[in-house]
């Protein structure tokens, strides 16, 4: 019931944001495919703090959804958000998330990485600091799903980090 929570929150938070938005909130979701041995991972960010963070970090623009969006977009994403979120498998860091393809909307981006864990690993270690550079008040939501098991977990400036057994 709590991860209906936090999809719904993150799902109707445009109701309440207006032209610089009050809710500073990115989602991932942690998707385990059995047929290749890896996870998915989808990043949902509020698209105009998006680009103003990556205009920040590499003084770049992205124009995103527009016609002269930024060619090396993709190569943006995938270093912004190897730098703030990493995925940890039994102590031991694999490569970095590897960038497929983004969606956009109106009000968000979605991007989307995959990675692959060790066979058989037991402990995961999440780490999540996606627009702490931006905002103080930023949260990140969390939603981890691998064979059956099912974690969320909301991070933010204080917690930007979480540990679990799988």
């Amino acid at each position: 019931m709590k991860y209906l929570l936090f999809i719904l929150i993150f799902s109707f938070s445009h109701l309440y944001a207006e032209e610089n938005h009050p809710l500073h909130v990115s989602m991932v979701n942690i998707e385990y495919n059995k047929s290749d041995s890896s996870f998915t991972l989808s990043a949902k960010i509020f698209t105009d703090d998006f680009e103003e963070i990556l205009l920040q970090k590499y003084g770049i623009r992205m124009n995103l959804g527009k016609e002269d969006e930024n060619k090396d977009s993709g190569k943006y994403f995938s270093q912004y958000v190897n730098e703030k979120f990493s995925i940890i498998f039994d102590g031991k860091t694999p490569e970095n998330l590897l960038y497929i393809k983004k969606e956009q909307n109106f009000e968000a981006i979605w991007l989307y990485f995959t990675i692959k864990p060790p066979i058989n690993f037991k402990s995961v270690e999440i780490s999540n600091e996606i627009m702490f550079d931006m905002f103080h008040d930023q949260k990140n939501l969390i939603i981890f799903n691998y064979s059956g098991i099912q974690k969320a977990y909301m991070f933010n400036l204080k917690k930007s980090n979480e540990v679990f057994e799988v």
